[in-house]
Order: C-alpha cells, then sequence, then structure tokens
C-alpha cells in the first residue's frame, strides 16, 4: 500500500510539474514575440470555419488556415478610446454619455467602423479580420459557441435584451474562447476588417490567411450584443452594417500580426509616448511595430437580430 500511495503522488506530482511547465512555455512564447500583457497568442494552424446550420452566407462549413496573430482579451474601453481621441482631437461618441452605455470600463460604442481602424492604428495594431476573430472565437474544433455546444445563459454573456444596456468588460469570463478570449459573445457586435460579401466562402480546399473582396459596401460585425437573440450570438454568425454607421450596440477589439522581426515604432519619442496598447503604454525598447498583411474576409449578413 505504501509502495502504491507513493507511485500515486509521485504521479500526480508529474502531472502538475508538466502542466506548470507548459503554461510557462506558452507565456514564454508570447512575451518573447513582443506581444502585450492584455492580448492573447492565437497559434498558426487550421480550424473549421463556418456553419452549414447557420445563415446561408455562413455556408459551407469548410477548413481556413491562418498564420499566427495575437488578438485583445477584450474589447476596447472607453477609458482606453477617450485617451485616443483626446490626444487626437477627436470627438468622444454621443453614446458614451448615455448612462445605459457610459462607463470607463465598459466597452466603447457608437464608433464608426473608420474610428474603430484609427484607434487600432495609434496603438500600433489593427482590426482583426473575420477568420481571424472567429478562429479566436470557435477554436479549432468548430463549436458553435465560444464556451462551446451549451445554450447561453446569463451566466456567460449578456444578450437578448436582458438587461438593456452594457455591461463592463470582463464581467463573463465564464463565457471565453478556448484560448481565453473573453467577451466574443453578446455585450456588444464588433467591427472587423473585412467588407462584406455574403458568397465569400468556398469548400474547394483549404484556405489560407483568406483576404477577402478588396472593396464593397457594407463592413462585417461579428459577436452579437446585449440586444441579440441566440441565433446572432453563434461564433459563425455574420451582420453586415453600414461603416460609417454608430450604433449602441457595435463595439470592437485589436488585433496583432506576428512576425519573426520585430522592429522600433516610428515617430519621435514623445509621439510614440502617447500610443497606448490595451491600456499599457510603450515607449522606447517596449515599442512593438505591427506590420498589418492585406488580410481580410469579406463576410455578413443582412443586419438583423
Amino acid at each position: 500500500m505504501r509502495i502504491a500511495d507513493f507511485r500515486l503522488r509521485f504521479m500526480r506530482a508529474l502531472f502538475f510539474a508538466l502542466v506548470v511547465l507548459c503554461c510557462s512555455c506558452r507565456i514564454a512564447s508570447a512575451e518573447d514575440r513582443g506581444i502585450p500583457p492584455d492580448m492573447v497568442l492565437i497559434p498558426s494552424g487550421p480550424f473549421w470555419m463556418g456553419s452549414n446550420r447557420g445563415d446561408v452566407n455562413e455556408s459551407p462549413l469548410h477548413k481556413v488556415f491562418l498564420s499566427s496573430f495575437a488578438i485583445d482579451l477584450r474589447e476596447v474601453t472607453q477609458r482606453d478610446y477617450r485617451v485616443f481621441a483626446d490626444s487626437t482631437g477627436r470627438k468622444a461618441p454621443e453614446a458614451m454619455s448615455d448612462p445605459k452605455f457610459s462607463g470607463e470600463d465598459r466597452p466603447v460604442v457608437g464608433v464608426t467602423w473608420a474610428e474603430a481602424e484609427a484607434y487600432c492604428k495609434w496603438v500600433g495594431k489593427r482590426l482583426p479580420t473575420e477568420a481571424e476573430w472567429e478562429k479566436a472565437a470557435r477554436g479549432e474544433d468548430g463549436r458553435t459557441f465560444p464556451w462551446g455546444e451549451d445554450l447561453p445563459t446569463m451566466q456567460r454573456l449578456n444578450f437578448a435584451d436582458s438587461l438593456k444596456a452594457t455591461v463592463r468588460v470582463g464581467s463573463y469570463p465564464g463565457g471565453a474562447s478556448p484560448y481565453g478570449v473573453e467577451d466574443l459573445a453578446g455585450n456588444v457586435w464588433e467591427w472587423v476588417a473585412n467588407w462584406y460579401d455574403p458568397k465569400v466562402y468556398s469548400s474547394d480546399g483549404i484556405v489560407r490567411d483568406p483576404g477577402g473582396p478588396a472593396t464593397g459596401r457594407m463592413k462585417v460585425v461579428r459577436g452579437g450584443s446585449w440586444q441579440s437573440k441566440e441565433y446572432f450570438v453563434r461564433s459563425s454568425a455574420r451582420v453586415a452594417k453600414k461603416p460609417a454607421e454608430r450604433s449602441n450596440a457595435v463595439g470592437f477589439r485589436c488585433a496583432l500580426s506576428i512576425e519573426e522581426g520585430v522592429h522600433r515604432e516610428e515617430g519621435s519619442h514623445s509621439e510614440r509616448e502617447g500610443r497606448r496598447a490595451g491600456g499599457a503604454v510603450f515607449t522606447g525598447d517596449q515599442d512593438r511595430r505591427v506590420r498589418v498583411r492585406g488580410r481580410g474576409e469579406g463576410v455578413g449578413s443582412q443586419d438583423g437580430e
């Protein structure tokens, strides 16, 4: 019995040691690539995109290969956007003064696609492509929601007009994706880089880093909002909006392309000092510049919840 107990304890200790080692390697990998601590590294590889059970613009279910990238852990907050607006002489969105949506830790809403893109560039990032957003949300196994197949509840997300308002980012850790990215379902729709094309998906082999249409009339939003019904908080759901539209149900988050080389941010030290990345100011040797690949993949459906 003593020998058996010793072996059991040894195996448990070995298991936990391996778990700690694996976690340490992942953290080190992200740090070595110059990824800010409030972003999540999404490794390169294939994943299942789209759905054969959703809207026609989500089909067919197909395999996409993406290069590695990083994405914000949570949506851009009003606090962070206000710094950007004050520094660039922009006017803060009117929705930020509405009691139902205002709050420094709530997601910024009422921004156009161009304003979202400008913010991401200002912090040295970019908007995620549609494919990147979906992989960050559902992982590699084609799950329906970020947390899996269980139906949405208010313990996982803010949806179905239950609260009739937005909530603080990070309020629903139980709704995180397989990579640990939060708030990818409900609360606010999120602008992505792509122009909308209802027929962009293809089942003709594996698509690599899809680029989508070069132009269009509508942009894509993903993830559903505080108003959305269950159908629209699925990770494959696609909705189109006019890029100049302002909505109290639309925000955004940013992404980073991962390259072999990392070089200094251009501009003077004082100019760089004002640029923020997820709440952290990057200056001097901490500066990281994004090489934005021309990736995007137009998708979206008629707006509706």
